[in-house]
């Protein structure tokens, strides 16, 4: 996986212009699998992360829930 790049203020923003583009492509009608792929191509992380990121800008997840699984993923093991 790779690491995600959106800080928990983006997250909590919502009005940030990440939220907006997600929001734009389902309104056009782009697939999930589409989006999901194109989340985790500009921002890193796993289809986990894309999922739930994309459920926050449906309002079936909360912006708490998704920064939790953000910070639990992006734990560097040494």
């Amino acid at each position: 996986m790779e690491r995600f790049t959106l800080s928990d203020r983006t997250l909590l923003d919502s009005s940030s212009p990440e939220y907006f583009w997600i929001s734009w492509m389902l309104s056009e009608g782009y697939s999930v699998y589409k989006i999901k792929n194109s989340v985790m191509k500009a921002f890193g992380g796993d289809e986990t992360i894309a999922q739930t990121m994309l459920d926050v800008v449906k309002g079936t997840q909360s912006k708490f829930n998704l920064i939790q699984l953000v910070q639990q993923n992006n734990v560097e093991v040494e």
